[in-house]
C-alpha cells in the first residue's frame, strides 16, 4: 500500500449549520417536538458534529432520522445535506460503494438546484473516493473541478481544502516538491482564516512529505504539532492519523518500541471509531515495525490481519465501483462527442475544398515554424532553469513567512496574557491602599496624589488611626512595575502586622521592626543582587490636639508649609532593608493652618523645574483639596520617569 494513501488526510466538505456543542443541540431537539424543517436542520447538524468527533454510528443514526423526516416534508435542501453527511461517514468507515451511492444522490439534487458551491463539494467528496481507490487521474480531475468553482466564488476555505487534496495526489505520484507547494499554499490560507483543524491536517500532510524526503526529525516535529492540536480539538480521526504518522517515523528511525506503542494507540482509536480503513493501515504499520524489530511471529500475525482487512475493503466490488463512477461521469461526455460528430459532417465538405490550397501554404509555414521552434526551445531551456531556481527560493520564503505568522500569533497571545495579569496586579495593589474617603475622615483637607510610572507602582501609602493618633506612612521601593508592586504588597502586610501590635509604639520602633522583617525576608542571603530590594520611606504619628508630629524615616523628607515659608524635615540617611541599623525618632511642632506634604522622591524626579521645588508646595498650600491634584499635574512632566506618591493635609 502506498504510504501517501495511508497517511494523507483528505478533507470532506459539507454545507450545514454552524457547528454547536452536541449536548446543547440534543437539549434543543428535546424541546422541539414539531416535525418541521427546523428539526431536520438540528438533526443534520448533530450528524455533522458527531462525524467531526469520529462517532460515525451516531452520525449515521441522526442522518437517517433527518433523511426520513426531510423526505416526508419534501424538504430538498435537507435531503441533499443528509446524503452528503452519510457519504462522508461511509468514506471514513471504508465502505466506499455505499459512500459513492450517497454522494451521487447528493450531486444529482444539487445539479437540479443549480447550487454551484454544493456541486463543488460533491465533486471534492467523489474525488476522495477516487483517491481511496488509487484512481489518481480521476481524483485530480474531480478536485480541479471543485477548485475552479471555489475560485470563481472566492470561497477561501474551499480553495484551501482543494489545494491540500491536490497536493496529496501529487505526493502519491511521487512529485514531492509540487505536493509540498500545494500544502504550503493551503496552510497559509488556513492560518489566515483561523482554521485550527485545517492547520492540523496540513501539518500532518507535510509530515508525510518530509518523511518521504528522509527528513525524519522535521517530519516527526510536524507530526507532534498535529497531535498537539488534535488533543485540543478532540478530532479522533485526525488524532488517529497523527499517532500512526508518528509511529511510521519512529519505524524509519529504527526506534521500534516507540513505533509499536504509537501504532497500537492508533489501532485502539481506529477500533473505537469502527474505521476499517484505518484498522487496515495500523495492521500494516505494526507488521512493518515488528519485522524491523526482528519479531517475526508478531510481524506475520499483523500481516495476516492486514491481508484479511484488505480483502474486506478491496474486493471485486472495487472494479465495479470504478466502472460505476466512470459511467456516471462519461455519459455527458459521450453526448457532447455525438453533437460534435454531427457538426463535423456538415463542415467536412468545406474543409475538403480548402485543403489543397492550404497544403502549399502549410509547407511554407511549417519550414518557418521549425526554424523558430529551434530558437524557442533553446530559450525555454534557459527560462526553465531560472524558474526552477526561483521556485526553490520562493518555497523557502513561503515556509519562513508562515513560521513568522505563527510566531507573531503566539507572541500576541502571550502579550495579552501578560497585560491581563498586570491589570489583575493593579486591582490587587489598589485594594491595599487607603481609599480617599477614609483619608479625608482622618486628615483635615487630606489629599493623595498617586501616579504609577507603569500600570502598577513601586510606591505605596498607608493611613490609619491608633490610640486617637493618626499615622501616615509613605514607602518608595527602588524598583518599578511588577517587581515593585510585589514588594509593596509584602511590605504592606508587614506594616499591618506591626501596627496591630501594642509592642511597638513610636515611629522609630515601628520602622526598626519593619526593617528587621524585610531583612529577614529578603536580605538575609547577603547576596549583592538583593541590594535593589531596599526601600526609602517615612512614618509619621500626628497628634491633632497638641499639633505635634513625631516621625522617623529612611532617606526621605517631608515639607511643612506656612504661607510662603517651606520647612524641609530630614530623616536618617539609610534605607529600609539595611541590616544592623536603628532609626531615630524626631518631633516637630506645627501651627493650625500649616500644610504638611509627605512624598516619595518621585515628584522631584518628574518636576519640570527642579531648581525651584518649593514653588509647587507654596502653590498647593493656598488651594483646597479638590484643586490640589490638577495644580500638581501642571508642575510635572507628562512622560513619567518615576512613580509618584504624595499625601497632603492641614494641621
Amino acid at each position: 500500500m502506498n504510504k501517501y494513501l495511508i497517511h494523507i488526510i483528505l478533507f470532506c466538505l459539507s454545507v450545514q449549520l454552524a457547528a454547536q456543542n452536541p449536548d446543547s443541540l440534543l437539549k434543543l431537539l428535546e424541546q422541539n417536538n414539531k416535525q418541521d424543517t427546523n428539526r431536520v436542520n438540528i438533526l443534520t447538524t448533530l450528524a455533522s458534529d458527531y462525524e467531526d468527533l469520529s462517532e460515525y454510528d451516531k452520525s449515521i443514526s441522526f442522518s437517517n432520522q433527518a433523511l426520513k423526516l426531510a423526505t416526508a416534508l419534501k424538504h430538498t435542501l435537507g435531503i441533499q445535506a443528509c446524503y452528503n453527511n452519510l457519504g462522508n461517514c461511509y468514506i471514513d468507515k471504508g465502505d466506499l460503494k455505499t459512500a459513492l451511492d450517497f454522494h451521487l444522490k447528493a450531486l444529482k439534487i444539487r445539479e437540479e438546484l443549480n447550487a454551484p458551491i454544493r456541486i463543488a463539494y460533491s465533486h471534492l467528496n467523489i474525488g476522495n473516493i477516487y483517491f481511496r481507490l488509487n484512481e489518481l487521474k480521476n481524483a485530480i480531475s474531480s478536485y480541479s473541478t471543485c477548485l475552479k468553482i471555489m475560485e470563481q466564488h472566492k470561497d477561501t476555505s474551499g480553495i484551501a481544502v482543494c489545494l491540500c487534496n491536490i497536493g496529496s495526489v501529487y505526493g502519491n505520484l511521487g512529485q514531492v516538491e509540487r505536493a509540498e507547494q500545494y500544502y504550503l499554499k493551503s496552510l497559509a490560507l488556513r492560518i489566515k482564516i483561523g482554521d485550527t483543524d485545517g492547520v492540523s491536517e496540513a501539518y500532518s500532510n507535510l509530515s508525510v512529505i518530509l518523511m518521504d524526503c528522509k527528513k525524519y526529525k522535521e517530519s516527526l516535529n510536524y507530526a507532534f504539532k498535529t497531535l498537539e492540536i488534535c488533543e485540543q480539538t478532540g478530532s479522533k480521526l485526525s488524532k488517529t492519523i497523527a499517532k500512526s504518522n508518528i509511529g511510521d517515523v519512529y519505524t524509519h528511525l529504527k526506534d521500534y518500541e516507540n513505533a509499536i506503542r504509537y501504532q497500537n494507540e492508533a489501532l485502539q482509536l481506529s477500533k473505537e471509531m469502527g474505521s476499517l480503513y484505518m484498522i487496515k493501515v495500523c495492521y500494516q504499520m505494526l507488521a512493518e515495525a515488528y519485522e524491523g524489530k526482528g519479531d517475526n511471529e508478531n510481524a506475520i500475525t499483523f500481516y495476516e490481519l492486514y491481508s484479511q482487512a484488505s480483502d474486506s475493503l478491496l474486493n471485486s466490488e472495487s472494479d465495479n465501483l470504478i466502472t460505476e463512477m466512470k459511467t456516471r461521469f462519461e455519459t455527458d461526455k459521450k453526448q457532447k462527442e455525438i453533437e460534435l460528430l454531427q457538426k463535423d459532417v456538415s463542415i467536412r465538405d468545406l474543409q475538403l475544398s480548402e485543403q489543397q490550397t492550404n497544403i502549399k501554404r502549410q509547407q511554407i509555414v511549417i519550414f518557418s515554424i521549425i526554424g523558430g521552434l529551434v530558437m524557442i526551445i533553446v530559450l525555454i531551456g534557459f527560462i526553465l532553469k531560472n524558474a526552477r531556481e526561483k521556485k526553490k527560493v520562493n518555497l523557502g520564503l513561503e515556509r519562513k513567512n508562515i513560521e513568522i505568522d505563527l510566531r507573531k500569533n503566539q507572541i500576541a497571545e502571550k502579550n495579552a496574557l501578560i497585560t491581563d495579569s498586570i491589570e489583575y496586579a493593579k486591582n490587587i495593589q489598589s485594594a491595599i491602599l487607603t481609599d480617599e474617603l477614609t483619608l479625608k475622615k482622618v486628615l483635615n483637607e487630606g489629599v493623595v496624589f498617586y501616579l504609577p510610572k507603569e500600570t502598577v507602582s513601586g510606591d505605596f501609602y498607608w493611613v490609619g488611626v491608633r490610640n486617637s493618633k493618626t499615622y501616615v506612612c509613605v514607602i518608595d521601593c527602588k524598583v518599578h512595575g511588577v517587581p515593585g508592586a510585589f514588594m509593596t504588597v509584602m511590605v504592606y502586610n508587614m506594616l499591618e502586622e506591626i501596627m496591630h501590635s501594642s509592642v511597638f509604639v513610636t515611629p522609630a520602633q515601628i520602622l526598626n521592626e519593619l526593617n528587621r522583617m524585610v531583612v529577614k525576608a529578603l536580605i538575609h542571603k547577603k547576596d549583592e543582587s538583593f541590594k535593589d530590594y531596599r526601600m526609602d520611606g517615612i512614618l509619621m504619628e500626628i497628634d491633632h490636639d497638641t499639633k505635634q508630629i513625631q516621625y522617623a524615616g529612611a532617606n526621605n523628607i517631608f515639607y511643612k508649609v506656612n504661607g510662603e515659608i517651606v520647612t524641609t524635615m530630614l530623616t536618617d540617611v539609610t534605607s529600609i532593608g539595611t541590616p544592623d541599623v536603628n532609626f531615630n525618632n524626631s518631633i516637630v511642632s506645627a501651627e493650625a493652618g500649616d500644610f504638611v506634604f509627605v512624598s516619595t522622591n518621585g515628584y522631584l524626579n518628574n518636576l519640570k523645574d527642579k531648581e525651584n521645588p518649593n514653588e509647587m508646595w507654596i502653590a498647593l498650600g493656598k488651594i483646597n483639596a479638590e484643586e490640589k491634584k490638577n495644580t500638581m499635574m501642571k508642575y510635572i512632566h507628562e512622560d513619567l520617569v518615576d512613580d509618584i506618591c504624595v499625601i497632603g493635609f492641614e494641621m
